[in-house]
């Protein structure tokens, strides 16, 4: 339970029982003081409010400094709605971006007819290479798997909608965009 110190001017908040006790060492106060008792020493309870849903992408809320009076004499938590500082939105963006999922894409290019087609056309050491860069890829690291890529590209293998399918897959499993630029023959 949150309480207030509303003595007039500079009302303290929060304030807690063990506070009062301080502030009163030669008064006896109850273990679990009702309303009536706080309110002889000028301490009211603060109703709890839930925080204003809002974009975390753009906004945080605060709670403000003073809990707000109602008409009835009651006090409730009170909160404040603030743009997000560049930093908090930058850290809020990382936490939440879609992970890359190497292991998906894998499958995804394991069931696709147009890669079966590429394996089938692609003689047996490159196309054993473009596999196992592919493995490589699934743990993370794509350099294998993009060096072999870069040579039936220059080759002309790499037809376009190959390249097509390529890109739709790991745009949809979020792989870097480094690596999209590069299955084009951009800079990875």
């Amino acid at each position: 339970m949150n309480y207030i110190l509303d003595k007039g001017a500079q009302p303290v908040y929060p304030y807690t029982i063990s506070m009062l006790r301080q502030d009163n060492p030669n008064i006896g106060i109850s273990v679990d003081p009702t309303p009536h008792d706080l309110a002889t020493f000028s301490v009211y309870s603060v109703n709890n409010v839930p925080p204003p849903e809002v974009d975390l992408r753009t906004h945080r809320v605060d709670e403000a400094p003073l809990p707000t009076r109602r008409s009835d004499g009651s006090w409730e938590q009170a909160w404040v709605v603030r743009d997000a500082t560049p930093e908090e939105a930058s850290a809020y963006a990382a936490a939440n971006a879609p992970q890359p999922d190497w292991l998906a894409f894998g499958v995804a290019l394991a069931t696709s007819p147009a890669i079966a087609a590429l394996y089938a056309a692609v003689p047996g050491p490159m196309g054993d290479g473009l596999s196992i860069g592919l493995s490589k890829a699934g743990d993370g690291d794509p350099r294998l798997f993009l060096s072999f890529w870069a040579q039936l590209l220059a080759a002309g293998v790499i037809t376009p909608e190959l390249l097509g399918v390529m890109g739709a897959l790991a745009q949809q499993f979020n792989l870097p965009q480094t690596f999209v630029n590069a299955l084009s023959g951009g800079e990875p």
